[in-house]
């Protein structure tokens, strides 16, 4: 009996979600990995009472999981997270898997533009004025909609996830409206915007204020 396959989401999507955990390797609790200079994505993860640390990252040819725990679940030390204990190895693997082969891009699908955007600002950034820092932005065109998606390394400290969500959209939702008025400049299409956290796996989207 043949398999059936079938694309779980479209090319759009699998390249938007490449860029937020690539966030995760360059900006946040996989940074530790920065250093293989290679294009790289992936998550770390921590469960209860440190019980559990794990990495699951890929390049574009490779996807390799650590996991660090007993056969007989009980902690392995409350500084004992993905980052610290399951990162490291999965760094070091990596780093031999790849050495000889050249850096190659994650596939981008039509329908993507890339923007620079002024963190200071939230605007357009002028590359030519030197703006600093500058953070890229992925914009995808799915069924007519722009998806303006932003990735943070907040944590919600032990709290209700809703409750962190809820407070995170309202810290950040004129932020990312005033990206989505630069970009309806560019074309008329329908916006969402969103929030991703990957230390917590919370996501939070809405439309824009009229």
């Amino acid at each position: 009996i043949e398999p059936s396959v079938r694309d779980a989401v479209s090319p759009q999507t699998a390249y938007l979600m490449n860029r937020v955990l690539s966030g995760v390797i360059t900006d946040g609790t996989g940074r530790a990995a920065a250093g293989l200079k290679l294009p790289l994505a992936g998550k770390t993860g921590t469960t209860d009472n440190n019980t559990d640390a794990w990495f699951i990252g890929y390049s574009p040819t490779l996807t390799v999981g650590v996991w660090v725990g007993f056969d007989e679940p009980r902690s392995l030390g409350s500084r004992e997270t993905g980052a610290l204990a399951a990162l490291p190895i999965w760094r070091a693997f990596m780093e031999e898997a790849l050495r000889n082969e050249l850096p190659e891009e994650f596939p981008e699908p039509p329908g993507i533009n890339i923007v620079s955007v002024d963190r200071h600002t939230g605007l357009k950034a002028n590359l030519r004025a030197s703006c600093s820092p500058v953070i890229y932005r992925t914009f995808v065109d799915v069924d007519g909609v722009r998806w303006i998606v932003d990735f943070k390394t907040s944590d919600h400290g032990g709290g209700g996830l809703e409750t962190f969500l809820d407070r995170e959209q309202e810290r950040y939702r004129v932020q990312l409206e005033r990206y989505g008025r630069v970009l309806a400049l560019l074309d008329d299409r329908p916006q969402r915007l969103a929030l991703y956290f990957p230390l917590v796996g919370g996501w939070r989207e809405w439309a824009p204020s009229a």
